[in-house]
């Protein structure tokens, strides 16, 4: 192979790569797969960028930098891309471009030392195709992510004697983040121990004086000037390590076969390059301590980014001591057949773990995986999510559930939903309650490759905080998504009541559901326009001093996405609350959406477990009994 027909090969590899992953990145986010966190909380922070003010973003409802936190300076150079086209998808392109670009460097050092085009290009691949590297560019948008390219730009302008070029790769990698700088600390032993004593102590020196300034200054300067309130109640080295001992017991399998995972494959560097060996352990060390959601010591998120300029590194170093001891006088030398098998493992462990068109699961769209609606495929619900966002104003202050949030982040106030631990600041509530509007995903259909329990209980908690008052009223609904605004115009509201009185006698018409709960009575009446009324009795069946969490549906029969959500009894009155014997009354009025076109529609109810991890679905698998007809609706 030429040189130019290697390069041409390389270039057209990248572009490949770039393409690949951008198209993924922004599938996973246009179907609604991506979280406020993380996404959602860089973009905000370039967002406000673009507005003078230092990379904030709406934390527990308050304003937090990036600064204060991971001190990633970086973003600042981010912020004049995000001014011109502002949006998360910008960020997932620029990701995936720059892993891309990290291949350039790692061409050049790789054909160097190894002094073939083809053999180059096979550690390219490995790199472009580490499952390791993949899953990091493929979740969300982060820093350390941004960082692992950099890392093979400054290895080769060292390897070609300039230092400079290799001082300011450094400092960018330095900038990412600030726990990057324990990876930089490890390249600095690695070089020294390699005979480069002088380049690997100024790397140790540079590291140490960054990330100490990072850590000891910066931080805290921006975390007290734009941090939460209460600073001690998160402590960095306590959110990623704090609970690992306690944790360790229950995880210490999990967290093995993660490192085994990592370190099986370069055993054969252990004898040929030691050092090499021992920089990826070491690299490894703290993603397989930490304690933090995730698990972050999982292989599917990003926290092993700064492992992989080690691992290709390894590898590279294996291959070239195996040529230098003339192993490449062979027909086929020893060292070739190891790069041939690293990349044969490397593929293999891509179609394992990586949720790329390499593995057959993608093409199949398995539960959770590739083409399905859950990772990158979109369901014509997500189109319903992007009409129902699109009227809410740029300069409202804003709650929203998790996932509607990574889609309305331009903005200077978003609230999200919090985790159960740790517990918010003292403010959190009052800050929930003085945002502007408040949208939520009722139905939450976000889901995983292995069901979660309860998901959709956690936006009726927030649901019933706006509900509780009565300056929020309900604005807007449509397939379970709803969007409340604090002192609407009456004109705009959607009245929602909910009454409940004890039966002096069971109700003799009655349709029982299931768990103790039954249906007694259901109206619809018109009100103009598309404007309904919707009234349903329930009946709490005595003997029954404890029911599950339920909600209703009323389904507009034959109509994709046509779910009317009963947010009385979800949000006002659970049914967990009704009292046995009791006659529980909701009211509330619909507006069928314009999307719906004009007809008769035949309308049925039925009931749901509200802890069912299918819940969002509404269908059988959640159902108790069946759905009820309680009568029709003329649509004009």
């Amino acid at each position: 192979m030429t040189d130019r027909q290697s390069r041409r090969l390389l270039l057209g590899l990248m572009a490949l790569a770039a393409a690949l992953f951008a198209w993924l990145s922004i599938a996973r986010y246009r179907g609604y797969n991506t979280a406020m966190e993380d996404i959602g909380n860089m973009a905000q922070a370039m967002w406000s960028g673009t507005r003078g003010r230092p990379l904030l973003f709406t934390y527990f409802c308050h304003p937090v930098s990036r600064l204060g936190l991971h001190a990633e300076l970086i973003y600042l150079l981010f912020v004049p891309l995000y001014a011109i086209a502002p949006s998360p998808m910008t960020l997932l392109v620029v990701q995936a471009v720059l892993f891309a670009a990290g291949a350039w460097p790692l061409y050049r050092l790789a054909r160097r030392h190894l002094a073939s085009e083809t053999a180059a290009l096979a550690v390219v691949l490995i790199y472009l195709l580490y499952p390791l590297a993949d899953n990091a560019v493929l979740f969300d948008f982060h820093a350390d992510t941004i960082a692992m390219p950099l890392f093979f730009f400054a290895l080769e302008a060292l390897d070609r004697g300039e230092v400079r070029r290799y001082a300011f790769w450094i400092a960018l990698a330095l900038a990412s983040k600030v726990y990057v700088a324990y990876a930089v600390a490890l390249l600095g032993g690695l070089l020294f121990v390699q005979g480069k004593r002088r380049v690997g102590l100024g790397t140790i020196a540079a590291a140490f004086a960054w990330g100490a300034t990072a850590f000891f200054l910066v931080k805290p300067w921006f975390a007290s000037r734009y941090g939460l309130p209460v600073q001690s109640y998160d402590s960095y080295a306590g959110y990623y390590f704090g609970k690992t001992l306690a944790t360790l017991g229950a995880t210490w399998a999990e967290r093995l076969l993660m490192g085994l995972l990592v370190l099986l494959p370069l055993l054969p560097a252990a004898k040929a390059a030691p050092w090499h060996f021992l920089t990826v352990a070491l690299s490894i060390a703290p993603v397989l301590l930490s304690s933090s959601p995730g698990p972050s010591y999982s292989y599917k998120y990003h926290h092993y980014a700064l492992t992989i300029p080690f691992i290709v590194m390894t590898i590279l170093a294996v291959a070239e001591t195996m040529r230098r001891r003339g192993e490449q006088l062979a027909a086929f030398p020893a060292w070739r057949i190891f790069l041939l098998t690293m990349l044969i493992i490397t593929v293999g462990l891509n179609i394992e773990l990586s949720d790329t068109p390499l593995s057959p699961a993608f093409w199949r769209a398995e539960y959770g995986h590739g083409l399905d609606p859950w990772k990158y495929g979109r369901t014509s619900r997500d189109e319903v999510k992007d009409a129902f966002l699109r009227p809410i104003p740029d300069d409202a202050a804003l709650f929203a559930t998790n996932f509607l949030a990574p889609h309305l982040v331009n903005r200077a106030t978003l609230c999200t939903m919090i985790p159960a631990a740790p517990p918010p600041p003292p403010d959190y509530e009052r800050r929930l309650l003085a945002v502007d509007e408040a949208v939520f995903d009722a139905l939450f259909d976000y889901n995983v490759s292995t069901p979660v329990t309860g998901l959709v209980a956690i936006p009726a908690t927030y649901l019933r905080r706006y509900l509780d008052h009565p300056e929020w009223q309900v604005v807007a609904a449509d397939d379970g998504l709803v969007l409340l605004r604090r002192d609407a115009p009456p004109d705009e509201v959607l009245p929602q009541s909910v009454t409940h009185t004890l039966a002096t006698a069971p109700p003799v018409q009655r349709r029982p559901l299931g768990e103790g709960v039954s249906l007694v009575q259901a109206e619809i009446a018109p009100l103009g326009g598309r404007r309904f009324a919707w009234r349903t009795v329930w009946y709490a069946e005595e003997g029954e001093q404890a029911r599950p969490p339920l909600f209703a549906v009323s389904h507009l029969q034959g109509v994709e996405n046509g779910r009317i959500l009963h947010l009385p009894t979800l949000a006002l009155y659970p049914c967990e609350e009704w009292e046995a014997g009791s006659l529980i009354t909701e009211t509330f009025t619909v507006v069928i959406p314009d999307r719906i076109p004009a007809g008769r529609y035949e309308v049925a109810v039925g009931l749901y477990r509200l802890d069912d991890p299918f819940a969002y679905a509404t269908d059988e698998r959640s159902r108790l009994g069946d759905i009820v007809p309680i009568g029709s609706i003329e649509v004009p």
